[in-house]
């Protein structure tokens, strides 16, 4: 595996070249407040957010070795973070981003040589889902042959069968049902009803699918009233922080300033 050293601000997850390219990065994380650049010193990376460090840690600069090529050893090590964290996906109370960092930082502290981003993860997780969800579609048809892929199990014992995957029914036109029903009826009355049974079958569908649309709504509602109370908190706390740091900075600068006199 290729590798070159490079910078990593962990709460952006951003990779950059050299020190100066890191102090000046558009930090764009979701616990990130921008800083001015004349208040800002040579820092490096911040404390993992989640981890609670205390900000004398933020100095502390590491050389890792970026992921640049997904070798099996990882996937399997990106699958098995991804089940360690799956069930906060749904709840609300994370972004997407949010908890394919937590994946990346689980991953980075099992692999500690090797440093990998939550877009990396997030990126490479929607190529195996995507293959995943093809080979299950395919396997579920009548008449095809059974298809695999490389960690199928894995991805089987991760996520299961997935709900969404759609088997294709095949059946005979209307037409051809009512008349094989006529056939193996003894009288109209039998293919008369029949051909009702049918036709209720197809509103029940119907209403079936305003059900589903009126359920996503609802929950599209649901969410957006959840996402803007996030963004709320979200704010608030980015404030917070933003207050904290530069006060730690000045003093920080103080105090730099203080002993060169």
């Amino acid at each position: 595996m290729a590798a070159s050293t490079a910078w990593e601000c962990t709460v952006c997850a951003a990779i950059l070249g050299s020190t100066t390219e890191f102090l000046n990065h558009d930090c764009t994380g979701a616990l990130s407040p921008k800083l001015p650049l004349n208040n800002m010193v040579d820092l490096g990376p911040m404390a993992p957010c989640h981890e609670n460090l205390p900000m004398e840690k933020a100095a502390e600069v590491t050389a890792l070795n970026v992921l640049e090529r997904w070798e099996d050893s990882h996937v399997k090590l990106l699958i098995s973070c991804y089940k360690e964290y799956k069930y906060l996906f749904g709840k609300g109370k994370s972004t997407k981003k949010e908890i394919f960092g937590k994946i990346a930082y689980s991953f980075n502290k099992q692999a500690p040589n090797t440093l990998v981003t939550g877009e990396q993860c997030m990126r490479k997780w929607t190529k195996l889902e995507t293959k995943f969800k093809e080979i299950e579609d395919h396997n579920s048809k009548s008449g095809n042959d059974k298809k695999s892929m490389k960690f199928h199990d894995m991805m089987v014992d991760c996520i299961g069968e997935k709900k969404n995957v759609k088997p294709e029914v095949i059946m005979k036109s209307t037409g051809e049902d009512v008349g094989s029903l006529s056939d193996n009826s003894t009288g109209g009355d039998e293919t008369e009803s029949s051909g009702k049974s049918v036709a209720k079958q197809r509103v029940k569908r119907k209403r079936r699918s305003h059900s589903s649309a009126a359920e996503m709504l609802a929950f599209l509602s649901s969410y957006s009233e959840q996402r803007e109370k996030n963004d709320e908190e979200k704010l608030k706390l980015l404030k917070e922080m933003k207050e904290e740091r530069n006060q730690f900075l000045g003093h920080l600068v103080h105090n730099m300033k203080k002993s060169k006199s």
